[in-house]
């Protein structure tokens, strides 16, 4: 059997690049919301209060993020969308903040350092875009 080139129409890769892009920006906004919780509160708070606020405040950050994207893009599903956050947010965890800021991947020993604010990362994005995606019915009409 010959092998066979599938190619992708041009409206179809520009609408995966976009979608990366605009998934990209917006899991950016929550990790950086999230580094200068951490950064900020470190040396006012000390650690383990800036960590507890962080894990706190983390699931907000989604929720708003995502529901600024549900609301305006909708280019993926709620459960897609939670699990790119998240990915992504894990991958400049792993890239960029524990071997250059830190200098110590001890960071992802901490269940309150990054499992708890990532899990409820992944369970905000999901659940806002599950809220979005399917609005409750009204009973009642107000008129």
């Amino acid at each position: 059997m010959e092998g066979k080139t599938i190619q992708a129409e041009p409206s179809q890769v520009w609408r995966n690049g976009k979608t990366f892009v605009v998934l990209s920006a917006h899991a950016f906004i929550v990790w950086l919301a999230c580094g200068l919780t951490i950064a900020l509160g470190r040396g006012a708070l000390g650690m383990e209060t800036t960590l507890w606020i962080h894990a706190i405040a983390a699931p907000a950050f989604a929720a708003i993020v995502s529901f600024v994207y549900f609301e305006h893009f909708r280019f993926t599903t709620p459960l897609a969308t939670a699990a790119f956050f998240t990915l992504f947010i894990v991958a400049l965890d792993a890239l960029f903040v524990a071997p250059i800021l830190e200098r110590s991947y001890a960071m992802f020993a901490s269940p309150l350092g990054i499992w708890l604010p990532l899990l409820s990362i992944f369970a905000a994005t999901w659940l806002t875009g599950v809220s979005i995606r399917h609005p409750r019915r009204q009973i009642l009409s107000p008129h």
